[in-house]
């Protein structure tokens, strides 16, 4: 999968949902998603043999109510939201992993040869999900620094009384 178009559903997901208004750079609990989260998302992925390990952290994740499990557009939780990208994702990249020539072929037998292609498939994964939270990541870093200056201008402007 191209790296433009991982980038792409990272700035849809930033345009498209409240995700910057329940960022933080602080530990704040369950009321908000830290943005470091993206970043251990992305080591995980690091180290993680299959996509589905990924899609059971952020499970847990939302669970635990750490702020994952907060409701940022569509009615659906933030892990949703990202659980149905990452599954976009997971197809994409065995699409074009596919039309590349590698990919565990439909109805084959089982065989050395289809473990190798299948971990090559979660290799491909994986490295597309780590890219796609490393750049979450970025984006968070960008979208809770807009906040800040937001929140400063609307203080200065209340100060000053151009707010009423």
């Amino acid at each position: 999968m191209k790296k433009s178009e991982i980038i792409g559903y990272v700035n849809e997901i930033a345009d498209k949902t409240s995700l910057r208004a329940i960022l933080s750079d602080k530990e704040t609990g369950r009321l908000s998603l830290g943005k470091t989260q993206f970043r251990s998302m992305a080591e995980l992925c690091q180290k993680a043999d299959c996509p589905e390990e990924i899609k059971l952290m952020l499970e847990y994740k939302m669970a635990k109510g750490n702020g994952w499990d907060i409701t940022i557009g569509e009615g659906k939780r933030c892990g949703d939201i990202f659980i149905n990208y990452i599954e976009e994702i997971e197809k994409k990249t065995l699409k074009d992993f596919t039309q590349e020539g590698g990919g565990v072929p439909e109805n084959s037998e089982k065989d050395e040869n289809n473990k190798n292609n299948k971990s090559k498939e979660n290799e491909k994964v994986l490295k597309s999900m780590e890219l796609f939270f490393g750049y979450m990541y970025w984006k968070a870093t960008v979208l809770i620094e807009e906040k800040k200056r937001d929140e400063q201008m609307g203080s200065r402007a209340y100060q000053k009384g151009g707010i009423r």
